[in-house]
This record gives structure tokens, C-alpha cells and sequence, in this order.
């Protein structure tokens, strides 16, 4: 197959330049810009196309063919792989940045939270709930004390409690894949976004909640308190922008005091 010309790129903000043009790459492959067997323009001609050196051009290249995402052929070029590696689960980096960004990775968690606090219900044992009591009354003394840092990694050493209480390795493989993204955008969340202590009370009381129905077993209680947490997480950062919400499904009834709403 010939190669096809390439126009003029804009390349997204990155780590390095290197990995901005492996990035942009990578994805003409994925989204099939370049098919399976394809023979990539020259090396050169890529260089100029991202307006980039030759050697960065290499490196990129480089990367890829690491991946199994291109072969060279000597005197021939570079090609598209005929089978792609499967892709990673991963989360853009800078992503936490983004207002908008947030509230989708809101509903990324907002699946996988609710489920995980279900199951939870169902198979935690003492251990699991006194990791989760003590993260929580970690996330306490962090507020009290206004310590940012400590309170972002106890609010993420309660939700690794969680997804431990579900007694699934793959639930746990999982949120151990998004521990680093999780942690800069609670980070970044509460530092841009928050409302201070007011919100900070609120989601501790929204925490208490799903613990204590995890504590009684009741799954369909620990769905829908760990849905309306991120949910109002979401409300609470679009709040701030202006942007839209990201609305939780339709709960069961419960009582104002039951959400945890009151203390």
C-alpha cells in the first residue's frame, strides 16, 4: 500500500515532544487514518508534517515500534503493524485540568463507584470496614488541620477500601490503574473548584454514608449513596464553572437524613 500525504498537524500539549508526536501517531493508527499494512510517509516528510527534527521524528517511531504498532522494513520504510496491541485503559494526564474533563471522568466513576459500593455491601468483612473507618476519620483530621495533601490521599485510601470490600481482584486492578489520575483530580478538584469547608463537611457526610450502608449490607443503598457522592461531586466543581452536571439516575426514595445530609 502507498503512503498517504499528510496535511499541516496540530499536536496536543504533552509531557515532551517526543511523546506529543508518538501520541499523534498513535492515535492516526487507531482511528484507522492508517490502515493495517499501510507504509507511513517518509521520515522526513512526518518531520515536516509535525514540524519536528528528524531525530524526534525517530524517537517517535521509535516508541511505536516498541509497541508492536509499526515495523521497519530496511530500505523500504515504515509500516503500519498488520495487528495492533491492545490498547491500555488510560486517562490523559492533563485531563484534570479541564472542567469539562472532570465531569466525564465523573461518570466514568460514577459507573464503577456505584457497583463497587454494591458489591461491597454484600462481601465486606471487619477488616474492610475498619480500613474504611480509619481512612475516613483520616479525612476528618485532614479538614480539621486544612492539609490538602492529607486529605486527597485518605479520600483516595477510602475508595481503594471500597473497591477492596468487593473481593474482586479485577475491581482492585482497576482502581489501582486510575490511582494516579484519581489522585491528581481530587487534587485538583478540591484546590480550583471546592467551596472550602462547606463542601468538604458535605462529602464527608456523603462518605459516612456509604460506609454505613455498606455496613448494613445493603447493596442497593451503598449504589445509590456512592451515585448521588459523585454526582454532587460533579455538581459541586460545575457549580463553580457554570458547566453542566452530570446527573446521577434515578434513586430509590430516601430521606433527607438518610443521604447524609444532615448530621
Amino acid at each position: 500500500m502507498t503512503a498517504r500525504p499528510m496535511g499541516a498537524r496540530a499536536l496536543r500539549l504533552g509531557p515532551s515532544l517526543t511523546e506529543r508526536v508518538a501520541d499523534a501517531l498513535r492515535a492516526d493508527i487507531l482511528s484507522g487514518r492508517h490502515g493495517a499494512g499501510e507504509a507511513l510517509p517518509s521520515e522526513q516528510a512526518m518531520a515536516d508534517a509535525f514540524g519536528v527534527s528528524r531525530t524526534v521524528m525517530r524517537e517517535a517511531i521509535s516508541r511505536l515500534k516498541a509497541e508492536g504498532r509499526v515495523s521497519t522494513r530496511q530500505g523500504l520504510g515504515v509500516f503500519v503493524a498488520a495487528e495492533q496491541p491492545p490498547e491500555a485503559f488510560q486517562i490523559d494526564p492533563a485531563s484534570h485540568a479541564d472542567v469539562a474533563e472532570v465531569l466525564l471522568i465523573c461518570e466514568l466513576r460514577m459507573g464503577f463507584e456505584a457497583e463497587a459500593a454494591a458489591l461491597a455491601a454484600r462481601r465486606r468483612d471487619a477488616a474492610d470496614l475498619a480500613e474504611m473507618d480509619a481512612a475516613m476519620e483520616a479525612i476528618g483530621d485532614a479538614i480539621a488541620a486544612g492539609d490538602l495533601a492529607r486529605e486527597v490521599d485518605a479520600d483516595v485510601r477510602l475508595h481503594r477500601a471500597i473497591s477492596t470490600a468487593t473481593h474482586n481482584a479485577y475491581y482492585v486492578s482497576f482502581f489501582n490503574s486510575i490511582d494516579r489520575f484519581l489522585r491528581e483530580n481530587i487534587t485538583a478538584s478540591w484546590r480550583r473548584f471546592a467551596e472550602g469547608p462547606p463542601a468538604e463537611a458535605q462529602a464527608q457526610a456523603e462518605h459516612r454514608t456509604i460506609r454505613n450502608a455498606i455496613a448494613d449490607g445493603d447493596s442497593e443503598a451503598a449504589r445509590a449513596a456512592a451515585r448521588l457522592h459523585v454526582a454532587n461531586n460533579a455538581e459541586r466543581i460545575a457549580r463553580i464553572r457554570g458547566a453542566a452536571v452530570v446527573q446521577a439516575a434515578p434513586e430509590p426514595e430516601m430521606k433527607r437524613e438518610e443521604r447524609g445530609w444532615t448530621r
